[in-house]
C-alpha cells in the first residue's frame, strides 16, 4: 500500500514561515468567529449600518454547508473521484486524463463559494482538500511541469487546503465516515506521489550543485541534462546547462590554442 511505502522522512516536514499578508487575506472564518464579531459589536454598542449583515452572513454560511452536503453535490464528487482513482489503480497519468472537466468545474465552484464567503464551515476543509488532490494529480501528470509549480503544490496550495504532514500522522484512514475514508485515500496518495517527485527533484538539484561547483567534464553536464529530461521537470538550473556547456567548449578551444603544449591532452570528455 502507498502508506506502507511512504518513507518516514516524508512525514517530518518543517513548518513553513508565517504567511505573507496576501496569504493571510485567504483566511477562512468559522460561524462561531463571525457570531463573536457581531456579539462584540453589540457589547460595544456600535451603531454600524452593516452590523446586522454579519448575522445574515452566518445564515448564508449555514445554507452553503447544507448545499454542499446534499447527496448530489460534494458527497458525489468525492465518490466519483474515488471511483476514478480505483479504476486507474493509482496510475496518476491515467487518472488525471480521465477526470471529467465537468467534475473539475463542480469542485472548483464549491471552492469558489467557500472562498467568497470566507467560510470555514464543517465541509470546507474536505472540499478544499479534494480540490488540492485533483490539482496534484493533474500537476504530476503535466509534461515538463516547472519545479516552482511543483513546490507550490505543497507550500502554497497545500497550506490553503489545510494539508500538512500532521494530517497523516494524526488521522487514520479507517476513522470517520465513508466519505472521509475515500477522501483520505485520495489525499494520502496525492501527498505520497508529490513528496516522491519532490524528493527526486531535490536530489537532482543537489547533484547539479555538486557537479557545477567542481566541473570535470562536459559529459557530466550531458548526464545532468538527460536526468532532468527523464524526471520531466523544468528546472531553472537545467536551462543554464547548454550555456555552461558552450562556455566550457569555447574556453577549451581558446586555451588549447593559446597553450597547446600544456593543454594538448585536455579534452574535458569531448
Amino acid at each position: 500500500r502507498a502508506r506502507d511505502a511512504l518513507p518516514s522522512s516524508y512525514l517530518n516536514i518543517k513548518d513553513e514561515k508565517k504567511p505573507s499578508p496576501k496569504m493571510a487575506q485567504q483566511r477562512l472564518y468559522s460561524i462561531r468567529e463571525v457570531q463573536d464579531l457581531e456579539e462584540q459589536a453589540r457589547e460595544l454598542h456600535l451603531l454600524l449600518p452593516h452590523r446586522d449583515d454579519l448575522n445574515h452572513h452566518v445564515v448564508r454560511m449555514q445554507d452553503l454547508e447544507s448545499y454542499l452536503n446534499q447527496p448530489g453535490n460534494f458527497p458525489s464528487a468525492v465518490s466519483e473521484m474515488y471511483d476514478l482513482f480505483t479504476q486507474n489503480e493509482g496510475n496518476v497519468t491515467a487518472l488525471a486524463s480521465t477526470i471529467p472537466n465537468l467534475l473539475k468545474s463542480r469542485i472548483e465552484s464549491y471552492v469558489k463559494r467557500i472562498r467568497d464567503y470566507k467560510a470555514l464551515i464543517p465541509s470546507a476543509k474536505r472540499v478544499l482538500r479534494l480540490h488540492w488532490a485533483v490539482r496534484v494529480f493533474v500537476g504530476l501528470a503535466t509534461p515538463g511541469i516547472q519545479w516552482q509549480k511543483l513546490k507550490d503544490l505543497i507550500k502554497k496550495e497545500g497550506k490553503n487546503a489545510y494539508i500538512s504532514a500532521e494530517l497523516f500522522k494524526s488521522m487514520h484512514p479507517l476513522t470517520g465516515d465513508a466519505e472521509w475514508q475515500m477522501l483520505y485515500s485520495l489525499l494520502y496518495y496525492a501527498w505520497f506521489r508529490l513528496q516522491e517527485r519532490l524528493q527526486l527533484g531535490r536530489e537532482w538539484l543537489e547533484k547539479y550543485q555538486k557537479t557545477v561547483s567542481k566541473l570535470e567534464s562536459i559529459q557530466a553536464l550531458d548526464a545532468l541534462e538527460a536526468e532532468a529530461n527523464e524526471l520531466d521537470i523544468k528546472f531553472l538550473e537545467a536551462a543554464k546547462i547548454p550555456i555552461l556547456r558552450r562556455k566550457c567548449k569555447d574556453w577549451l578551444l581558446r586555451a588549447r590554442r593559446a597553450f597547446p603544449n600544456i593543454l594538448a591532452d585536455e579534452t574535458m570528455g569531448l
